[in-house]
């Protein structure tokens, strides 16, 4: 399923009869920039298209919406590398032809196919990867991966990365899920008139499935890693922020103590200061009662 984004709202506009050359070059500029830019330079794109009095196309970019850290990443690949793109588009095409085709030479076609499209998925994806830089952790990689995947078997999906304007990564999609490859029929008997060349091909098909899914869990796999990475950072957070708090409160009791000893102190002080007090006035009281020496 392609996620809600602009792409499909273009094309919908523009069959209404909208202009896309303001719209058009506005989304381009605003699905180049990076994700922390998007809402300012959305923003001022919408002021431009609203003096200009295009309430269509100020409709159209009022719904865009920010893309994920992978999407952004797969635009970018686009907009700078869409030869790689293409390329992966192609072999996908070429994969379907192989996986649907006929022929004592399946076999051997569709291995051939399923190669060069693991090679061109290969490519796209560190070069996706390369653009985020030091971002590029294990679950954008997944991300990546998914959507390539997706677009190699869906027409909306391969639209929208071309066109460089991805909202989301778009996970489970790709040839195992589109065309069943899991789902080859088991070789009958030889017995039944099956002959070596059928079987080598049954064998290639299920060996292809069994790769499919070996991708598949690295996948898994690397996701796992990464949630548990993250966590075993949480923890070592959390670990560190309970010894802040041991040490805060260790420093609030001894300062509580100190407060306790200097109050009975305070208390001490003026006890003595108005016992001294007294003292004086009795003293003061005493002079002023004897008679003046004359």
């Amino acid at each position: 399923m392609v996620p809600n984004g602009v792409g499909r709202a273009r094309a919908s506009t523009y069959a209404d009869g909208v202009p896309d050359g303001p719209l058009d070059a506005a989304l381009d500029e605003l699905y180049g920039v990076e994700p922390g830019e998007f809402v300012a330079t959305r923003k001022r794109l919408i002021a431009q298209l609203r003096t200009a009095g295009d309430k269509d196309a100020l409709r159209v970019l009022q719904a865009a919406r920010r893309p994920s850290t992978s999407a952004w990443a797969l635009n970018q690949l686009a907009r700078h590398h869409l030869d790689q793109v293409d390329a992966l588009l192609a072999r996908s095409k070429e994969l379907l032809v192989a996986q649907t085709g006929a022929g004592s030479s399946k076999g051997e076609g569709l291995r051939g196919a399923m190669r060069a499209h693991r090679e061109g998925l290969d490519t796209a994806i560190e070069a996706a990867a390369a653009i985020l830089g030091a971002r590029a952790n294990e679950k954008f990689r997944a991300e990546i991966a998914a959507t390539l995947r997706a677009a190699s078997t869906d027409a909306d999906v391969a639209d929208q990365l071309r066109a460089g304007r991805l909202v989301h990564e778009v996970p489970g999609g790709g040839f195992p899920d589109a065309f069943g490859l899991t789902l080859v029929p088991t070789a009958p008997d030889r017995g039944a008139g099956v002959s070596d060349g059928e079987e080598l091909e049954s064998e290639t098909e299920r060996d292809d499935a069994r790769e499919i899914e070996r991708e598949r869990e690295r996948a898994l796999a690397a996701e796992r890693a990464e949630l548990e990475r993250r966590l075993t950072k949480l923890r070592t957070a959390v670990t560190h922020a309970e010894a802040r708090t041991a040490q805060a409160q260790e420093r609030v009791d001894h300062l509580g103590d100190e407060l306790e000893r200097a109050r009975r102190e305070l208390d001490a002080a003026r006890e003595h200061s108005d016992k001294a007090s007294a003292e004086a006035d009795e003293l003061a009281a005493a002079l002023d009662a004897q008679p003046d020496a004359t």
